[in-house]
């Protein structure tokens, strides 16, 4: 109780500092390839100077070394259990057609009704500023943990470069370690949900060749003309009457894969009762860049279109892939004049993602789960409908679950994005709890329950 006690007023007495660190994290615009001032002018004096991690030191493989890792590791004394806290600095752009959307400065922080905007307040300088306190608390009340403690915060997830990001950090974890690390939490925005899976995506371009021609001719290629006068394809293929039979196509796909495929707790409602905030539906294919045309005075003589489709642990990509080519290439038999090349499809051509899944009856995510009630967060266990690094940290045989403050819905890669302090403010808690009883307290601070 005494410990409790001592938690609660440190908390307290740094709710306005970790907000104050949350603000300037977001001020850092570390867009691909900005990563460095962020991770080496903000985070690594932070943990070098206000914190007593054992290590700490950047990892960088991209040949310029301007995109650095930082991990950081606290030792235990070597009885309990080790455990890798992983979370990602860099964050998407801006672009000015979405800048004008926002109500605040995205590379100012603005608190506001209990919320912090920026960009990167949800995904994921937040969580990380969360479990960064977490363990600062921990280090500051001089508790000894039994096992070791790492931190990774990388760069490269939002553009798919794991090969620079998350798979180096955690090389070098495993090779100082010499040994693999029992359990990962990574602390994307899940709404402080268990997410033991998520989807996995890939990428598609389709594109469409048709025939330009003046737009007063429009008539002519639409409908069939008396004898003796062009129609048609003689006189023009519109690809953008295509192109919207295409995405109506596609949409009605997306709805059979919905109904097809069904998981427990990717899109599933929640386990073991529907609560979670992720919303059901575990397959998307989002058609995300559509082009059509090149002139305004001719019919469009080629469109395009470019997306990301993503999907439940439990389905065969290469099996959707095939679908998708069947539904698109099946547009040709409605269209005189389209040829079999008249449509071509792509896939992966920069993501290729595989999902993650460790099982809920693992004994980490029923610590998780205990923690969460000690610390009066009803336990959720439900999917990432997105991509995470989780995935390549599984393939080094790491177990791995997502648990964060903050949602995606919460204008994550959109305007006027945001994160409730409540929610860190539960983040931090509910890491310290967890980080106790995963890695254990050596006897001299160790009580019945620490927090």
């Amino acid at each position: 109780m005494q410990q409790m006690a001592k938690f609660s007023q440190w908390m307290d007495d740094h709710e306005r500092h970790i907000i104050d660190f949350l603000s300037e994290y977001i001020s850092y615009p570390s867009i691909r390839g900005n990563e460095k001032e962020v991770q080496e002018q903000f985070l690594l004096p932070f943990l070098s100077e206000k914190m007593v991690w054992d290590r700490v030191e950047t990892v960088c493989l991209d040949p310029g070394k301007a995109r650095p890792n930082l991990n950081a590791s606290w030792f235990g004394t070597g009885e309990g259990r080790s455990l890798m806290l992983n979370g990602h600095s860099d964050v998407v752009v801006v672009p000015s057609e979405q800048r004008v959307k926002w109500e605040t400065d995205p590379w100012k922080s603005a608190v506001i009704d209990g919320r912090v905007y920026g960009r990167g307040a949800a995904d994921m300088k937040g969580p990380n500023t969360a479990v960064i306190w977490a363990v600062k608390a921990l280090m500051d009340l001089n508790i000894r943990l039994e096992g070791d403690l790492l931190l990774g915060l990388v760069i490269g997830e939002e553009t798919s470069e794991q090969q620079l990001g998350v798979i180096p950090s955690t090389e070098k974890f495993l090779k100082d370690r010499g040994s693999p690390t029992d359990f990962c939490l990574n602390v994307e925005p899940t709404g402080l949900e268990i997410h033991t899976a998520s989807t996995g995506n890939f990428d598609f371009s389709v594109r469409i060749s048709g025939k330009e021609v003046h737009t007063s001719m429009k008539g002519l290629v639409d409908y069939p003309q008396r004898y003796g006068l062009p129609s048609g394809a003689e006189v023009g293929i519109d690809a953008c009457q295509v192109l919207v039979e295409v995405l109506h196509r596609l949409k009605l796909l997306e709805h059979r894969w919905n109904m097809t495929y069904s998981h427990p707790v990717v899109g599933g409602g929640g386990w073991p009762v529907p609560l979670d905030q992720q919303g059901t539906g575990n397959t998307a294919l989002a058609c995300t860049v559509v082009r059509a045309g090149s002139y305004i005075g001719s019919l469009a003589g080629n469109a395009s279109i470019e997306g990301q489709i993503h999907y439940p642990p439990n389905a065969n990509p290469e099996t959707l892939r095939q679908e998708f080519s069947e539904v698109v290439k099946g547009v040709l038999l409605s269209f005189a004049g389209l040829e079999d090349d008249s449509i071509q499809i792509e896939f992966c051509r920069r993501w290729d993602w595989k999902p993650f899944e460790t099982p809920r009856d693992h004994e980490a995510c029923q610590t998780i789960a205990a923690a969460m009630e000690n610390v009066g967060i009803r336990p959720v266990f439900s999917g990432m409908k997105s991509v995470v690094d989780n995935t390549y940290i599984q393939q080094f045989g790491i177990p791995t679950i997502s648990c964060g403050p903050g949602r995606l819905a919460d204008g994550t890669h959109g305007p006027n994005e945001h994160i409730a302090i409540e929610s860190i403010l539960k983040g931090i808690r509910l890491y310290a709890e967890f980080i106790i009883e995963w890695c254990g307290v050596s006897k001299e601070t160790k009580s019945r329950q620490v927090l």
